[in-house]
């Protein structure tokens, strides 16, 4: 697929959290960096979740077992969000 035709969206992959941690422990990037890189993409993923929710995500049941999300559970704006949802779909 030639993602320079109109009409056709590029999917643009950001770096994962475990992605940069490898990277930090592997020395290709340094580890005060990979954190720093880790913790813009988790804000990112944050962002992206509050507005799927705003737009009428309601799934709580699936955000409480997805896997992808297991790096975002112990903030405290993931944890107000997800209590939001839950509360929400009761």
């Amino acid at each position: 697929m030639d993602s320079n035709q109109p009409g056709q969206r590029q999917e643009r992959r950001e770096p994962d959290a475990a992605a940069l941690r490898g990277a930090a422990s592997n020395g290709s990037v340094p580890a005060a960096d990979a954190a720093r890189l880790a913790r813009e993409q988790a804000d990112l993923a944050m962002a992206w979740l509050r507005k799927a929710v705003t737009a009428g995500y309601k799934d709580a049941e699936h955000m409480k077992q997805d896997k992808d999300l297991d790096a975002l559970r112990e903030r405290e704006d993931f944890k107000k969000l997800f209590a939001e949802l839950e509360a929400k779909s009761k």
